[in-house]
């Protein structure tokens, strides 16, 4: 996971999806609960609370719906199982069906 964070300059919201796709690809990875998903002590910098506060409502939200979340990429797959997705791209995805 890069430690890298986008610049200033970008909107609030989209640093926010980023963080929770950064959250959401760890979760998958090591199956971290929400308390440590969402404090983000891995950051390197401090982040805007706005920022943080977007990233961990999608974070939560998804983890409350993941079951559906996941009925609905799996329903557009085809020929794939969702455990076959690059763990990127299935967090890229779980990120924007439920936001």
């Amino acid at each position: 996971m890069s430690s890298k964070m986008p610049s200033a300059k970008q909107g609030k919201r989209r640093r926010g999806r980023i963080l929770a796709l950064q959250s959401l690809f760890s979760w998958d990875m090591t199956g971290n609960n929400l308390e440590e998903l969402t404090n983000f002590s891995w950051m390197k910098k401090e982040e805007d609370q706005e920022v943080m506060l977007f990233a961990r409502l999608l974070i939560s939200g998804f983890l409350e719906n993941q079951d559906e979340v996941d009925k609905k990429i799996e329903a557009k797959l085809s020929g794939w199982e969702l455990k076959r997705l690059n763990r990127v791209d299935l967090a890229i995805l779980r990120t924007s069906v439920y936001s």
